[in-house]
């Protein structure tokens, strides 16, 4: 159908805990291969969501940051790794904290999306394939660092 239309121009998204782009989790039942070529190739499909994307939206403002997971649905519709890298240009938006502070699980998945290998196990990894804009606000960008003294154990 999107082909049909004549294609997309550009595909935006952000980058999930996961490592996942759109709906496409690694490892779903729906898109799990080891073969970058037939993971590339995938197209449009219902999918069931991961136990992390499934938390990571309970947190998003869709669901009042309440991280209640009861509001997101189990499955959900997306386009394909084809389609992504289809697109003319694709825009990642990647910014997400946990209300006002600056504890942000995005830190690590992007730098492996943007850094890391390309591999049906990120699928966010895609992005490196093709034009690509990756905007990282600075609480992303800043250092991984382990804050020992918020632990409950410090």
């Amino acid at each position: 159908m999107i082909e049909d239309a004549g294609g997309t121009d550009v595909c935006d998204g952000g980058i999930g805990w996961s490592g996942h782009l759109a709906f496409i989790d690694p490892r779903s039942p729906e898109f799990d291969t080891e073969d970058l070529e037939e993971f590339k190739a995938m197209g449009p499909r219902v999918v069931t969501l991961n136990p992390f994307t499934v938390a990571q939206t309970a947190l998003d403002a869709d669901c009042g940051m309440s991280g209640d997971w009861s509001w997101v649905p189990p499955k959900g519709v997306t386009i394909g790794p084809a389609q992504i890298l289809a697109a003319r240009l694709r825009n990642s938006w990647n910014s997400f904290t946990l209300g006002p502070t600056q504890i942000s699980w995005q830190r690590f998945s992007v730098r492996l999306a943007a850094h890391g290998p390309v591999s049906p196990h990120v699928p966010a990894s895609l992005l490196q394939l093709g034009p690509s804009n990756l905007y990282v606000t600075e609480s992303i960008a800043a250092n991984i660092e382990a804050h020992r003294e918020m632990s409950w154990y410090a």
